[in-house]
């Protein structure tokens, strides 16, 4: 099936996927892929929190999919629900420091006044993420070194080097980024800012 499908015919796929076909869901995701993550870039500009708009649109196609009405609008349903799940990050976003890298948790954490007290601080703030991150376990370090790296590979890319599913990335992005956090030693630091 080509991404010029009639609504007919993304209706039939959407029921087959429905009555169990496993096939019909990757044809649906083919069909739309490009849509969904259009509707995401609308609202965010990193690549990390696109890709988890997209995978959190599927995610709710899948859970709720079937509550479709019409699913000859199933194009419809989608851009919707990937504007919503977008506009959720965006929104978790700015009511947290979300670092794509352990560096810039470390200056988010520092005041910009250039002071050699500050200064100091700076670099104790960022040796304690540094230890913290060492402390994770490898396969986090993996996939956290590949987030950071200035190549800014995407969830695919990050999946295909590291060996793990694309579907894990997003979710083991925020259990990293909780664990700096949590850890005593910078969390410590974080209340002394």
């Amino acid at each position: 099936m080509t991404t010029n499908s009639t609504p007919e015919e993304v209706a039939a796929l959407v029921r087959r996927h429905f009555d169990g076909d496993a096939k019909a869901l990757a044809e649906l995701i083919q069909i739309f892929h490009s849509l969904v993550r259009a509707a995401a870039r609308r609202v965010l500009r990193c690549s990390t929190d696109v890709d988890d708009a997209v995978q959190d649109t599927w995610l709710n196609f899948v859970r709720f999919g079937d509550r479709i009405a019409d699913p000859t609008r199933v194009g419809a349903w989608l851009w919707i629900v990937a504007l919503n799940s977008a506009r959720r990050i965006q929104r978790r976003d700015s009511r947290c420091i979300v670092a794509d890298n352990v560096a810039d948790l470390a200056d988010a954490m520092a005041d910009e006044v250039p002071d050699p007290d500050l200064a100091l601080q700076r670099c104790e703030r960022a040796a304690a993420v540094h230890r913290a991150a060492a402390e994770m376990r490898e396969q986090d370090q993996r996939v956290l070194s590949l987030m950071m790296d200035e190549r800014g590979y995407d969830y695919r890319q990050i999946s295909s080097i590291s060996g793990r599913p694309m579907g894990s990335l997003g979710p083991t992005r925020d259990r990293i980024i909780r664990k700096l956090r949590t850890n005593p030693d910078v969390a410590e630091l974080m209340t002394a800012v």
